[in-house]
């Protein structure tokens, strides 16, 4: 029977929101094509069991087996260079016709590398929505977008004797379960890698922020500049998505996203973000959306708890108003 592995990130010992909508999809393609399907999760140690533990979660979302593939290096930050040789050694016992990987950081950082490994092929920031669709034999399938966004391509996901290994875009439906708790749990010793290049120099407490906002492509230059001031009057750090600062009114602000600066907070104002796969995939799974678009359509406001719908200099100079109506007001009035 083949084999289909989709490869599980934990934060503080759960499973990403992004790894289960991966174990989702690898369930409905194993399915598809009589797999049986491992989620392969790296751990520093074995985690404890309960009704909510890892194994019980992974089992719910569609794992046939689970893999706890333990070593103490593993608790490093997830790249090839810290967990790409666990996930090998894993491959290596279970060879997989098929490897799924979030579209994550760390995700994006092993796939291409494993696929050379297993002398197979990659493809990124695929989506399997609909993977029987558009094909004349209902064969399981994956999409991608070509030509700048403006066409999508699909591909057949066919055994061609090499293992297929895809990052998955992020998708804004929440992952489902399957109400069975019944995967057969493996444990497998990873071995050390002593060629892992990372050092653990110094760590850091992983505090989130209380509020940490965002400015994209939909700013100006003077809306940019009200953004600048409303973080600046609310203690925000500000962050510029990557189309803000290829339109160039990103300024000197770090830019969010998988090839920038994760939005770890309890809450995020986006204003002007359109929302694109890569920016969604930055958002810490705690992380709470309010959003401000022209665009009704946009993207962001699939995940927003809030969205605006309004110009974002109008918004901008009514949040500001706001504020300094707060910080004007006597010491009793604010709360």
């Amino acid at each position: 029977m083949a084999n289909a592995l989709v490869y599980i990130e934990l934060i503080e010992g759960a499973a990403t929101r992004a790894s289960l909508q991966a174990l989702n999809h690898g369930r409905h393609v194993a399915s598809q094509l009589g797999a049986t399907l491992y989620a392969i999760v790296p751990c520093a140690a074995p985690p404890g069991y309960g009704e909510d533990d890892i194994v019980a979660v992974l089992s719910r979302h569609g794992a046939d087996k689970v893999v706890l593939v333990t070593n103490p290096q593993l608790a490093a930050p997830v790249l090839h260079a810290t967990h790409g040789l666990a996930l090998r050694t894993t491959c290596d016992q279970y060879p997989p016709q098929l490897v799924l990987l979030p579209a994550s950081a760390g995700g994006h950082d092993i796939g291409p590398r494993l696929a050379l490994e297993l002398d197979g092929y990659y493809a990124g920031d695929v989506s399997l929505e609909g993977a029987s669709e558009n094909t004349s034999d209902n064969t399981p399938s994956f999409s991608r977008v070509v030509f700048r966004r403006s066409l999508r391509g699909r591909q057949a996901l066919v055994d061609a004797g090499r293992p297929l290994v895809l990052t998955l875009a992020p998708s804004d439906r929440e992952p489902e379960q399957r109400g069975i708790d019944e995967a057969e749990v493996v444990v497998v010793q990873a071995p050390t890698d002593e060629r892992a290049g990372l050092r653990l120099i110094e760590q850091k407490p992983h505090d989130y922020a209380r509020l940490m906002i965002g400015g994209g492509a939909g700013l100006g230059n003077r809306e940019f500049t009200l953004l600048e001031e409303l973080a600046e009057k609310l203690e925000a750090p500000l962050l510029a998505s990557g189309s803000a600062w290829k339109a160039g009114v990103a300024g000197n602000h770090q830019k969010a996203g998988l090839d920038g600066r994760a939005v770890e907070a309890d809450i995020y104002l986006a204003v002007g973000v359109s929302g694109s796969e890569r920016h969604l995939a930055s958002l810490a799974p705690r992380t709470r959306v309010l959003a401000i678009n022209a665009d009704p359509e946009a993207p962001i406001g699939k995940v927003a708890e809030a969205f605006w719908v309004a110009d974002a200099g109008d918004a901008l100079r009514e949040l500001l108003a706001l504020v300094n109506q707060k910080n004007e007001a006597p010491p009793e009035e604010k709360s």
